[in-house]
């Protein structure tokens, strides 16, 4: 019918920048790598810690449960194992000693700064005015 553009999942096309830091673990991990390798924003923060297996857990005869790995992930591209192999985020920022009791984040400064020039770009770059076919002249 005449729904066919609308989207069953919101979508965004906009610059993004994501923090990670060494306790950044798991999925958090995943999402950093994903973001990194596909190129879809800058990463800022630390390198994270490289804990990224999947694992199930298992009964033991009734006197507790086991963490059993399952699943591997492995980067795009080069196909690096994920454990053991944090990712390195674009922007290195290591926070000083005291900063966070006084209320200073220079990763979410850092990641701020960095998201403004990525707009800044991206508005320079962005996609032109569409122009319909029912605009442009006939040419035979």
């Amino acid at each position: 019918g005449d729904n066919w553009h609308v989207r069953t999942s919101p979508v965004w096309h906009k610059p993004i920048v994501v923090l990670c830091n060494e306790r950044s673990g798991s999925n958090a991990e995943i999402f950093s790598h994903a973001v990194k390798y596909l190129r879809r924003g800058k990463l800022v923060g630390m390198r994270t810690h490289g804990a990224v297996i999947a694992t199930g857990s298992t009964d033991i005869m009734g006197l507790g449960s086991l963490r059993v790995p399952g699943t591997g992930c492995f980067t795009i591209g080069d196909g690096e194992d994920m454990e053991k192999n944090g990712v390195i985020p674009d922007y290195i920022v290591e926070p000083l000693p005291g900063e966070r009791p006084q209320g200073i984040d220079t990763q979410l400064d850092k990641a701020i700064e960095v998201l403004r020039q990525e707009i800044a770009d991206w508005e320079v770059n962005a996609t032109p005015p569409i122009r319909r076919a029912s605009e442009r002249p006939f040419t035979p």
